[in-house]
């Protein structure tokens, strides 16, 4: 569940320059959600009802630190952190794929054009068709008639799929648990830890895979 970011956030917790942490509702003591803002973009991370104390702040020429006091759930200090760095440095998980003609590319798709209703004289509604444009989406083979197309950026989430090269594949974005998700999801296609004997598929980028040895014949 996605939160409306707070409308006029009143206290900034430090980190980088550049990047804020905002806790809100800002009238209530118990903090439900935060805000973070940086280079990279804003993101709404959900809390389960903490309480947020500034315990120490320092104020430098270049930087503002501060020190947090959370209360109220564990892990809540982790997800602000996994937050601030998501707006600041961002996160980004590298997919391999391994196996004879598995190739990944990326090109642009012409959209077909849409022809909406409009409201017309006399309770007539003529149709108007949209211009078509054109939209990046990645094409992974993976098989002799394992296709699959995906949109270059989720339009839900932000994440994005980058190409690398012919058999690499980078998943970004802002969001830890939507760029590990997306990539969770492209590698579930066709895990090569599903083929014991060549490996061929799609894997993270370092991960372990064990290979058998073939069957001979006695």
């Amino acid at each position: 569940m996605r939160l409306p970011p707070p409308p006029s956030p009143a206290a900034v917790a430090a980190g980088e320059p550049g990047v804020g942490v905002f806790f809100y509702p800002a009238a209530s003591e118990v903090k439900t959600a935060a805000f973070a803002a940086g280079t990279l973009g804003e993101t709404v991370t959900p809390l389960h009802d903490v309480r947020v104390q500034t315990a120490r702040a320092l104020a430098g020429r270049r930087r503002a630190e501060a020190e947090l006091l959370l209360w109220g759930a564990g892990g809540t200090a982790s997800l602000v952190r996994s937050a601030v760095v998501g707006v600041s440095d961002g996160y980004a998980v590298t997919l391999r794929l391994d196996g004879t003609g598995f190739r990944v590319e990326s090109k642009m798709v012409e959209v077909p054009p849409m022809r909406v209703a409009v409201g017309g004289e006399g309770g007539t509604t003529p149709a108007v068709a949209t211009p078509a444009a054109a939209e990046e989406v990645v094409v992974l083979r993976i098989g002799f008639a394992n296709v699959h197309t995906l949109p270059a950026v989720d339009p839900v989430t932000g994440v994005r799929l980058i190409v690398l090269g012919p058999q690499a594949l980078q998943v970004a974005g802002i969001d830890h648990q939507a760029v590990h998700q997306m990539a969770a999801k492209v590698r579930a296609l066709r895990p090569a830890a599903r083929d014991p004997y060549k490996n061929k598929g799609i894997r993270y980028e370092g991960e372990p895979l064990r290979k058998k040895e073939s069957k001979k014949d006695s």
